[in-house]
Order: structure tokens, then sequence, then C-alpha cells
């Protein structure tokens, strides 16, 4: 356990959903939950939008929930970030930041959040 209160989460999780194998950026396999960071680029044109929409779909569908942060929301609003992914969770806030920069850290690095 880490110290702001979350496991730490399978980075790039090898997932199959319906017909499609999906790679997780960030996910609590045991909680279904993924926490995907999206930069602008990936959302640059109607084909990779309607290709996100269908992946969150197929996802949903197959029991997983999916939050989508950018890299603005990990930057400059690391506690909203934590906090979402706590009531996702369906635990409790953190009530102290302890923890959270070690964890924002560790998703701002991931490839592809610029």
């Amino acid at each position: 356990m880490r110290d702001d209160g979350l496991d730490e989460p399978v980075r790039q999780l090898e997932v199959r959903a319906g017909a499609e194998r999906y790679f997780l950026d960030y996910a609590f396999p045991n909680r279904r939950l993924t926490v995907e960071l999206d930069g602008f680029a990936k959302l640059s044109t109607k084909a990779a939008k309607q290709g996100l929409l269908a992946r969150d779909t197929t996802l949903r569908l197959a029991g997983w929930t999916v939050l989508h942060f950018t890299w603005e929301d990990v930057r400059l609003r690391p506690e909203w970030v934590l906090e979402s992914v706590h009531l996702a969770l369906g635990r409790p806030p953190a009530s102290s930041s302890t923890g959270s920069h070690h964890q924002i850290d560790a998703l701002s690095s991931a490839p592809g959040c610029s």
C-alpha cells in the first residue's frame, strides 16, 4: 500500500474486452478501474475520438470503470485526480496530501501525456 491509501496501479495492463485487446494506462484490476491519461493529440481527429468512445464502451460493457485525465489535470489539479480515483474505488478521499505527489509523479511520467 502507498501512504496515500491507494494500491499500486498496474501500468499498461493488457485486457481483452469483447473481441478487442487493450492496454490500460493505470489499472486497478481487482476493482476493474482504469485511469487513462490522455494527451490532446489523441483526440485530434474524428476517427480518434470515435475510437476512444468505442474503446470506452467496450471496456464499460466488460465491467470496467474508465476515468480520463489530461496532463494538465495531473499537473494543475493533482488533488482532484487523486480524489476522483479514491471515489471510484469506493474509498473516502485521503484526508491529507501526504503521498499524493509520489502518486502524481508516477502518473505524470506516463508516455503520451503531453
